[in-house]
């Protein structure tokens, strides 16, 4: 499936927005508070209201009366979407805002009040499309299982929480994860990274290779463990063989060559790792025949991507994404100009405020392999130096013009202590001093 339009109306602090998209990466920018989540949190909810109907667990709630923009009575939000069998429609959700600000809409396979599809000039409810989709899927699944992907979606907003000790709970033996359940648990609207879950599957998959390493063939490797395996290292180079220990029960990978457990990783080495690791494991589930579980379909919506990520990391991992998931449709939001440089304009989405108030989308110019200064200048509207330190370099090259040397001199000494002798603007007023006291003028 991929995301061709989203048109929003009335959606949290959004008034109307129509935003036609991309394949591939989608970039989300704007100063906090602009509507860069609101965008995220909308399209999640359409996205999902697709793969829950092809994937039912029951009633789908999709919104509250609190996503209502302050002002109107009910917002109403669709999608243009193209799935993997040619089909193409919209989705469209409505909700409304009740006396106790708390109003849900709800899509059930026996009332489905405002949400329909469009496929060509017909016009059908959500359920026989879906319908009709997931028959489709299933011919394919039959006579094609290499190559027929289970629709994926997945949401990691701010709010996803990375736990000190994240593999701590045992997994449930109850309930085998080689069966059903394995897929109506793929889909994540809320974001939470499930490390339980994560751990619960490696560790069963593992069992099940090391199993059959020792019984029948000691080259068996399970290709869906192979594609996390891959997948990690395109990000982190410096990490390879995760893997689970059994005495004591954790999970486990080595870095430059030494052993440690997940929970001793930093911040950003665990969130980078669980979301590159989560996402490869779903796309496994969907795509358990594919040789290359990692060039299954999906659509990955994330929010803050560059959160806890030095900007070494941030710089590259644009291309790392399309390259390890060549066929996901990522949507991320960002305040990174390391990421927005290695991002083509017309992917990128500058979220701003217009001088009604109203936000409004356009495609800045010129993101492409910039310094990261010129776009945090020029794109991202922060100046290149803080304000004291500009205006001082001005007054700097004021007084050289001016002739007054000796003033020149005594707030260059000045300003180097405070910002540093390497600063090129020094050696630029050095040239331009002697310049002036060999002319005499």
């Amino acid at each position: 499936m991929q995301v061709k339009r989203l048109q929003i109306n009335a959606f949290c602090g959004i008034e109307t927005l129509d935003l036609e998209f991309r394949s591939g990466v989608n970039i989300l920018i704007g100063i906090n508070g602009v509507g860069k989540s609101s965008i995220l949190d909308c399209l999640a909810r359409l996205v999902f209201l697709y793969t829950d109907l092809l994937l039912p667990r029951g009633l789908v709630k999709l919104a509250n009366g609190e996503l209502v923009k302050i002002g109107h009575e009910h917002t109403q939000n669709s999608i243009n979407f193209q799935t993997s069998e040619g089909e193409e429609g919209t989705w469209h959700f409505r909700v409304s805002r009740d006396a106790n600000r708390s109003s849900h809409a709800f899509f059930t396979s026996e009332a489905i009040d405002n949400a329909y599809s469009t496929s060509g000039i017909s016009r059908e409810t959500i359920q026989d499309f879906s319908e009709r989709i997931k028959n489709k899927l299933i011919e394919k699944i039959k006579t094609h299982p290499d190559t027929t992907n289970i629709p994926l979606g997945v949401y990691y907003p701010t709010s996803r929480v990375i736990p000190k000790h994240p593999f701590d709970e045992q997994p449930d033996q109850e309930h085998p994860h080689r069966n059903r359940s394995n897929f109506l648990n793929i889909q994540a609207l809320e974001g939470k990274l499930d490390f339980s879950a994560f751990f619960a599957w490696f560790k069963e998959h593992e069992d099940l290779e090391n199993e059959i390493r020792l019984e029948s063939d000691s080259k068996y490797r399970d290709q869906q463990l192979e594609a996390i395996r891959k997948a990690i290292p395109n990000f982190l180079p410096e990490f390879s063989h995760l893997r689970v220990k059994r005495s004591p029960l954790r999970m486990v990978i080595t870095k430059h060559g030494e052993e440690l457990i997940i929970s001793q990783l930093s911040d950003g080495e665990k969130s980078l790792l669980t979301i590159i690791g989560d996402i490869a494991r779903r796309l496994a589930i969907c795509n358990p025949a594919r040789e290359n579980p990692l060039e299954g379909e999906g659509i990955i919506l994330i929010d803050e991507i560059d959160a806890h990520l030095h900007p070494k990391w941030q710089r590259g991992i644009v291309p790392k994404l399309e390259q390890t998931f060549p066929n996901c449709q990522f949507f991320l939001a960002t305040h990174s100009p390391q990421l927005i440089s290695d991002v083509k304009s017309d992917h990128i989405y500058l979220l701003q405020r217009d001088e009604a108030g109203e936000v409004i989308a356009t495609h800045p110019e010129g993101t492409y392999g910039r310094d990261t200064n010129q776009i945090l200048e020029d794109v991202m509207g922060v100046p290149e130096r803080p304000a004291w330190s500009k205006h001082n370099l001005q007054k700097l090259f004021q007084l050289i013009d001016s002739g007054d040397l000796a003033a020149a001199k005594k707030l260059k000494d000045n300003l180097e202590h405070r910002i540093g002798e390497d600063e090129p603007e020094f050696a630029k007023a050095d040239v331009l001093i002697r310049r002036k006291e060999i002319l005499g003028r």
